[in-house]
């Protein structure tokens, strides 16, 4: 454990690296929250995530999130074996996943 981190943030982590949604949606909170507790919670998670980098796209309503999105996933689409991140139902249209 790491220094300062409290019982039920190391059961949190753990909850979360197991699939626990709950979890998953604490941990996103605190890294959108910024500061300190985002890095620990992915200082934490990093090592889990094989070779898994994570990127974000945010906006203003009508900026182009979802058009970015789309463009993007039909890249990666097109390079065999790489696997696509779940999205939010907002930029699928059909609930979680691409």
């Amino acid at each position: 454990m790491v220094p300062g981190m409290t019982d039920d943030f190391a059961a949190l982590l753990e909850r979360g690296r197991t699939g626990d949604k709950r979890a998953v949606a604490r941990l996103i909170s605190h890294i959108e929250q910024g500061g300190e507790m985002a890095r620990s919670v992915l200082t934490q998670l990093w090592p889990h995530t094989g070779r898994a980098r994570i990127f974000g796209i945010t906006g203003p309503p009508g900026a182009g999130k979802s058009t970015l999105t789309n463009a993007l996933t039909k890249c990666w689409r097109a390079i065999p074996r790489v696997p696509l991140p779940a999205a939010p139902s907002w930029a699928t249209g059909c609930g979680w996943g691409i």
